[in-house]
C-alpha cells in the first residue's frame, strides 16, 4: 500500500471509497444525523442494504480481488494463501474427500474454508450438509476429485497448466463462499 500522505496513497483511498460507495455504504457520510441504521433493525434486518445493484457490485468486487490486475484495488494470491501453513491448509486436508452420491468431494477442505470465512455466520447459523455439498461441487468446477488431487499435489512443481487449474479451483472456493448469502449478511 502506498505511503500515507503521498498522491498514490490519496488515489488508493479514493479508489477504496469509490468501491465502498458502489457496494452500498457511504463511508463516513451517513444520510442522517443519527448515523447509519443498525444492520439488525426490523423489518428487513441485514438485508435492508442489499439490492440487485449493490449485490452485483459486491460479486464483482470479490472476483476482482483474485485477479492480478494493476487497476484493481487489491489482490489476493489464492495459491499463496493456501500454501501459507498459518492458514491450516495441509496437503492431507486438501486431498481428503468424502463420498456423496457416489462422487468424491473435498468436504474437509470446504468445511475448513467455510469456518474461516463465515466465522460470524456460523455463530448463529449452522451450514447444512446440502450447502457444504454445493460448495464442494462448485470447487471442482465440473472436474473430478482425482483431477483436483493431481493438480493440487503438483501445483508447485508441475506444468503451468497444472498450476493454473489448481489456482482456478482455489479461486472457486473463495468466490462461492464470499459471494454466498451467509458471507454477504455477516
Amino acid at each position: 500500500f502506498p505511503a500515507s500522505g503521498t498522491p498514490a496513497f490519496n488515489d488508493k483511498m479514493s479508489q477504496i471509497n469509490s468501491y465502498i460507495n458502489s457496494m452500498g455504504l457511504l463511508f463516513l457520510n451517513p444520510y442522517d444525523v443519527a448515523g447509519y441504521e443498525a444492520y439488525y433493525q426490523a423489518p428487513l434486518y441485514s438485508r435492508s442494504w442489499i439490492n440487485t445493484n449493490t449485490l452485483l457490485r459486491r460479486y464483482i468486487f470479490v472476483k476482482d480481488l483474485f485477479e492480478n490486475n494493476a487497476d484493481n484495488l487489491a489482490y489476493i494470491d489464492a495459491l499463496a494463501w493456501f500454501n501459507d501453513t498459518a492458514n491450516g491448509i495441509s496437503d492431507t486436508l486438501a486431498t481428503s474427500f468424502t463420498t456423496v452420491n457416489n462422487q468424491k468431494l473435498a468436504l474437509p477442505l470446504i468445511q475448513n474454508m467455510a469456518n474461516k470465512l463465515l466465522v460470524y455466520s456460523t455463530i448463529n447459523t449452522e451450514i447444512s450438509a446440502e450447502r457444504y455439498n454445493y460448495l464442494a461441487l462448485y470447487h471442482l468446477g465440473g472436474l473430478s476429485f482425482d483431477n483436483w488431487t493431481f493438480n493440487w499435489t503438483n501445483r508447485n512443481t508441475g506444468t503451468q497448466m497444472t498450476k493454473d487449474d489448481a489456482v482456478a479451483r482455489l479461486k472457486n472456493i473463495f468466490y462461492v463462499i464470499m459471494q454466498s448469502p451467509e458471507y454477504q449478511i455477516l
